[in-house]
């Protein structure tokens, strides 16, 4: 069996107030006389005053922190008490799909059959997955029934091949290789880690009422500022008749582009031709734009009742099939190259990385991450993308397994 590499926190508004006052006159000589009863007594009743007014204010701030963290602990207990999460058994198949541990420090990756091109650039390159922080994927019994994990889900995990050249030698085409892993550490991660067990329970697939009630408990009470404004109100129930979804391709699809903290006012909608976007691929900023890179389709994707029963033809229903029986010249010519992994050899995602200087689209190499099930062991494949089919130009192993995982980039040094 071989695979196939193609090329083709809400935060409130503070309200600031400078407050300034006149200067007061000078007082006036002391003149030894007794002090005033009143004036002690208004001095004890404001200093009083003060005094109930910070522990209102304090007792103020205290109360939804109180709140929060007594219904955190309440929840907790419910999950607890009611549910047990058990690890998932791994597949003889599945077994590079289970969590590896940071290495810590990076590690000389020494063994290269083959050599690194030396006009290949320096740089890093870097590849995502998921790798779940207590072991392997969970599922959650309880009296629901049973919720999943899937292989996609868990703390993201970065893992990094460190390519430097050795300027010093004669050829230019001495080079040292490092790798390293490392935990995304996002706010769920962390959590986790301090709690050291699940947070969350899985809610992706299982029986229909584990998913929903593990669904809803992982929700919180807070509301974190993110609101939409309806145009119209609707309600769904048990009587609808109408149908609810339409694509409308005479109209205009809308992004929207909302900063990372932000609210409802400060989202920004821009009107692109109708589409469907059915997977958001990268999103980053590039001077005062927005770029969003977005796979779409430009009829609608929307399933029905029957989709299960002919994918194939689902998905080809868009395309007229006919010969054109008068027609002239010819179309430009159009080939998929690929390159064959050996037998039980798999890889998740590859990156092309361009040479310096390149003319070409195909002017430089392919590069990804990939592991042979039958001696555990993953490398790391560099082929030429003019040569795609031919043996890859370097294998590089690596110092411990890499799991598959999901996308990556190559970053030159310069």
């Amino acid at each position: 069996m071989a695979t196939i590499m193609s090329c083709c926190a809400s935060t409130f508004p503070v309200m600031m107030i400078s407050c300034s006052a006149e200067s007061r006159s000078s007082s006036p000589p002391r003149i030894g006389l007794p002090k005033s009863s009143t004036s002690t007594n208004y001095s004890a009743s404001a200093s009083a005053s003060a005094s109930v007014h910070h522990k209102i204010s304090s007792t103020v701030d205290i109360l939804p922190r109180t709140i929060k963290e007594t219904s955190v602990k309440l929840l907790d207990d419910f999950v607890d008490g009611v549910f047990e999460f058990v690890d998932q058994p791994y597949l003889p198949s599945q077994s590079n799909f289970a969590p590896v541990d940071e290495i810590g420090e990076p590690v000389h990756a020494t063994l290269i059959h083959g050599s690194i091109p030396h006009d290949f650039p320096e740089g890093v390159y870097i590849r995502n997955g998921a790798n779940p922080l207590h072991g392997a994927p969970k599922s959650a019994v309880s009296v629901f029934g049973k919720s999943s994990h899937i292989w996609v889900e868990g703390e993201g995990m970065i893992h990094a091949l460190y390519f430097n050249k050795d300027h010093s030698s004669t050829d230019g085409s001495s080079w040292t290789t490092f790798y390293n892993n490392k935990y995304v550490t996002t706010d769920t991660f962390q959590l986790e880690k301090q709690r050291k067990k699940p947070v969350f329970l899985p809610a992706t697939e299982g029986d229909p009422p584990a998913v929903l009630s593990a669904f809803l408990l992982n929700l919180t009470l807070e509301i974190l500022g993110i609101g939409m404004r309806l145009q119209n109100p609707g309600i769904v129930h048990s009587l609808v008749t109408l149908r609810l979804i339409r694509y409308e391709k005479d109209k205009y699809a809308r992004i929207g582009v909302m900063p990372r903290y932000g609210d409802v006012d400060s989202m920004l909608w821009f009107e692109v031709k109708p589409c469907c976007a059915f997977h958001i691929i990268n999103c980053y900023e590039e001077d005062d734009e927005v770029v969003v890179m977005a796979c779409i389709a430009k009829d609608s994707i929307i399933p029905g009742p029957d989709l299960g029963k002919d994918k194939f033809g689902w998905f080809s229903r868009g395309f007229k099939k006919g010969i054109n029986q008068n027609g002239e010249g010819a179309e430009e010519y159009r080939k998929i190259e690929y390159h064959m992994l050996p037998e039980n050899t798999f890889c998740t995602g590859a990156s092309f990385v361009a040479k310096q200087g390149a003319a070409d689209e195909d002017d430089g190499w392919l590069i990804t991450f990939v592991h042979n099930e039958d001696n555990n062991v993953s490398e790391v494949y560099i082929v030429d993308a003019k040569k795609i089919s031919s043996e890859a130009v370097a294998k590089i192993r690596l110092p411990c397994r890499v799991p598959y995982g999901f996308h990556g980039a190559y970053m030159p040094a310069s």
